[in-house]
């Protein structure tokens, strides 16, 4: 996932270089080099691979070198789960219990919260299940994307009417099948609440 504010959010990993969640689901792969599409909403537009630039490029980049040019490049994951096997277990019961209050309303089985400050800026990630996947050493990737960022320019600014501070390499990512954003500019004191359902439903919170 990723998204279009300069706002860094909430994680707990302990490498964690994500800043720029996506407003439009996509497959990102580590490594891409690409830009945001302010006409489709924030989408993320990869226009190649630093590992294999030709290659994933259909032929477009000829004469830019891959990462291995500027040395060895290793990754690393971290795999997150706040809920252990017995509580999602629960949760599937609960799921099929649908669980109703009073007036009939699907009530909710856990909730987390975060604080707002008023007069700052608020960009906050809510999942339980993720795989964090990032560059061991992102020296080495800043140190291409410096040298070669004036050469994508030239084989693709035309096209994409894309400027250098549009162009962004991408050196982790996170994966989460559910997920919510809250992203604020402007809000009082206080706090936000993420409801979870026990009875989700596709497209629903």
């Amino acid at each position: 996932m990723s998204v279009g504010t300069g706002c860094s959010f909430n994680t707990n990993f302990t490498h964690c270089i994500l800043t720029l969640p996506l407003w439009m689901p996509s497959q990102v792969l580590i490594g891409a080099v690409g830009y945001h599409s302010k006409a489709n909403y924030g989408e993320f537009v990869t226009l190649f691979s630093l590992f294999e630039p030709e290659k994933s490029s259909n032929g477009c980049v000829k004469n830019i070198p891959s990462l291995y040019g500027y040395g060895r490049m290793s990754q690393g994951s971290q795999h997150q789960d706040k809920r252990n096997v017995a509580q999602r277990g629960m949760d599937l019961i609960q799921s099929w219990l649908g669980p109703r209050n009073c007036a009939g309303e699907a009530t909710y089985s856990r909730r987390y919260s975060s604080p707002l400050r008023s007069g700052h800026k608020a960009a906050n990630r809510f999942t339980e299940s993720t795989v964090y996947r990032y560059m061991e050493d992102p020296v080495t990737s800043k140190k291409w994307f410096k040298a070669n960022t004036d050469n994508v320019l030239v084989i693709y600014e035309a096209e994409h009417r894309i400027t250098k501070e549009d162009l962004y390499l991408v050196i982790g990512t996170l994966k989460a099948q559910d997920y919510a954003l809250f992203i604020s500019h402007e809000h009082p004191n206080g706090q936000v609440n993420f409801n979870v359902f026990s009875a989700m439903r596709n497209g629903c919170p």
